[in-house]
């Protein structure tokens, strides 16, 4: 969805994209408490918390493009219904993305605990030296 095609501004609050950074906002939130609750790092958590984000993001924003392309900018229902056809598609291509990002970030996390781990033990070894 190209958000910032129009420019920015006080008058871009009536542009029909902006309802999907409002959906940024809400979709972070909504993946973070998610995952929260779900209280540990694996797979099959992070991409549902990813996809309920990414959910709210495009509920959001077309709830609110479609608000502004009938009630400010006067087209028909149908014709705003019309600009939501390419949705599902970019939704599968997010997810995608969502589910790679799920795959590499425990392995990440792993090696980033391993560093630290090495790096606490080098620590310690030298503070032992030291007496």
């Amino acid at each position: 969805v190209p958000v910032f095609t129009a420019g920015g501004g006080y008058a871009y609050v009536l542009e029909p994209t902006f309802g999907y950074v409002i959906g940024l906002i809400m979709g972070a939130y909504v993946a973070g408490v998610i995952l929260r609750r779900f209280g540990t790092l694996k797979l099959g958590n992070i991409f549902l918390s990813g996809i309920a984000g990414l959910a709210a993001i495009y509920i959001i924003g077309a709830i609110y493009q479609v608000l502004i392309f009938t009630l400010y900018l006067s087209y028909p229902v149908a014709e705003a219904f019309k600009t939501l056809l390419p949705l599902p598609l970019m939704f599968a291509a997010h997810a995608i993305i969502i589910l790679i990002i799920a795959l590499i970030l425990p392995k990440a996390k792993t090696m980033i605990g391993l560093y630290r781990q090495e790096k606490f033990k080098k620590n310690a070894s030298c503070a032992d030296c030291a007496d």
